[in-house]
């Protein structure tokens, strides 16, 4: 069972929310999903990720367990506060990039993408997709083909992984 939020809504402290949250992504919250259902996508391209997932039984990380519990939050909204003040954006952000690296470390098989016509930089950051859930893909042995797809569930490349690439990340922590 997930650790209520009770305890946490009384601090004043927007840094206790965020390590509850860290700590119940850590511990409580799953991210897993069947072997070739994993899908991702980076900005708008959600509305066009969650279609495809819902017509073809994939799911995206907000479709999980863990996903579910989140996207309830309303993490972004600064209208609420949980902690007396909504958490920071860069902490919210921080918590859902935890929830993608988990979200991507289960990944198996085959993973789907929606990524066109994205920048890879948003306010002087690199996207969730470009700094945390591609190198992992790269990086992990369970992922053997990444499928770049168009924004009408089309196919537009595919990416069979191979081992010469992964040099490329062998300094990286993941």
């Amino acid at each position: 069972m997930i650790p209520s939020l009770r305890d946490v809504r009384l601090s004043k402290d927007q840094n206790v929310l965020f390590e509850h949250l860290s700590w119940v992504i850590e511990e409580y919250l799953d991210f897993t999903v069947p072997e070739n259902c994993s899908v991702f996508y980076s900005g708008n391209n959600k509305v066009h990720a969650e279609k495809f997932a819902n017509s073809t039984g994939k799911f995206i990380v907000q479709h999980t367990p863990g996903g579910m519990y989140l996207d309830k939050l309303d993490l972004f909204n600064q209208n609420i506060t949980y902690a007396r003040a909504p958490l920071k954006w860069h902490q919210a952000v921080e918590i859902w990039d935890m929830a993608s690296a988990k979200f991507v470390k289960q990944a198996k098989g085959k993973v789907f993408t929606f990524i066109q016509s994205i920048p890879p930089i948003q306010d002087g950051q690199l996207r969730t997709w470009y700094r945390i859930e591609l190198p992992i893909i790269l990086y992990q042995n369970n992922v053997t083909e990444i499928n770049f797809m168009n924004n009408d569930g089309g196919l537009n490349a595919v990416y069979s992984k191979l081992p010469a690439i992964e040099y490329l990340f062998e300094d990286l922590q993941v």
